[in-house]
């Protein structure tokens, strides 16, 4: 890409500076909605100036192209180019659950703080403003997407108890997931359980496709155990006979057998349309309690602190 020495004197040439910029990037594979930032990072040292990433709360002037003119110039470039796609996801990840025979999605919300102490309640109630409320206690029922006021406030004990213990199930496994990003095969667990969510949740459901993903996600969890401190693992899709080698090997236990039967299944299930909501919802349930079980042994001998969900009294 060419060094642009000096601001554009027309839009014309702002709008061919800004494809150039927005070019390069891309090649450079830097994802849509970290591009405006980078766009600034490339455009400040071209020009050697300092350029504001505030954006300014007035119109850009046409014709403009100094200052906080400019920087609201570029703003409105990526805003036209790019629209909702600039949208960060900043969740750690997502989870489904059945309520009355429906499948929702709960997305799990982001802290700065990794290992900040947070405090959850769940009551049938929904924040008006945003799912993402600033001050704890944080009431879970606000990160069910589309969940409605109506709804929230119709919620029995026995739901708001459903909904609490899988919250924790979900997020618990998420938080120490990030805890342990560096690590080999966790990119791939978080793509089987993303896509055991999608398979539940989607127009065209396959909840076959999503018991496998369940199984994928597990058996990964158990590999990257046995790579750390087994010395590698067999290519195989046995849970069962996975857990024996790492508890034999290692010393590796507290897992259910029975939770690892239920989790597991034939690659031909991929094709079985027999399949029900409720069986792809418990394998993916028993998934994350197993990875997030085994994600906090990994944390525990790395020396690093794992999250453990405590819900409060409201």
């Amino acid at each position: 890409m060419k060094i642009f020495e000096k601001n554009p004197t027309s839009q014309e040439e702002f709008y061919n500076w800004m494809e150039e910029v927005d070019f390069a990037l891309s090649q450079d594979n830097v994802p849509i909605p970290l591009r405006s930032f980078s766009a600034f990072a490339i455009i400040a040292k071209s020009l050697k100036k300092n350029l504001s990433l505030y954006r300014p709360p007035s119109p850009a002037e046409p014709g403009n192209f100094d200052g906080d003119h400019l920087t609201r110039h570029i703003y409105d470039w990526f805003d036209e180019r790019y629209g909702d796609r600039q949208k960060l996801d900043v969740s750690p990840g997502r989870g489904a659950i059945l309520i009355r025979n429906e499948v929702w999605t709960i997305t799990c919300p982001a802290f700065a703080d990794k290992q900040a102490t947070l405090e959850f309640i769940c009551k049938a109630e929904l924040n008006e403003s945003t799912s993402f409320i600033k001050k704890p206690p944080f009431n879970v029922v606000n990160y069910i997407d589309d969940m409605t006021k109506g709804f929230a406030s119709s919620l029995s004990n026995e739901e708001l108890f459903n909904i609490i213990n899988t919250f924790s199930t979900v997020y618990g496994c998420f938080r120490n997931l990030e805890l342990l990003d560096d690590q080999i095969l966790i990119p791939q667990i978080r793509g089987d359980i993303d896509s055991a969510v999608q398979m539940i949740r989607s127009r065209h459901r396959n909840y076959g496709l999503s018991r496998w993903n369940s199984l994928q996600a597990t058996e990964k969890i158990l590999k990257l155990y046995l790579q750390k401190y087994a010395g590698g693992f067999p290519k195989i899709h046995n849970l069962i006979e996975l857990y024996n080698l790492a508890n034999h090997k290692d010393s590796l236990s507290g897992i259910d057998i029975i939770l690892l039967k239920k989790i597991q299944c034939d690659p031909s299930i991929r094709y079985d349309h027999s399949e029900t909501i409720k069986s792809a919802i418990s394998a993916h349930l028993d998934s994350l309690f197993v990875v997030n079980y085994i994600s906090v042994q990994i944390c525990t001998r790395m020396n690093i602190e794992p999250f453990v969900f405590t819900p409060v009294t409201a």
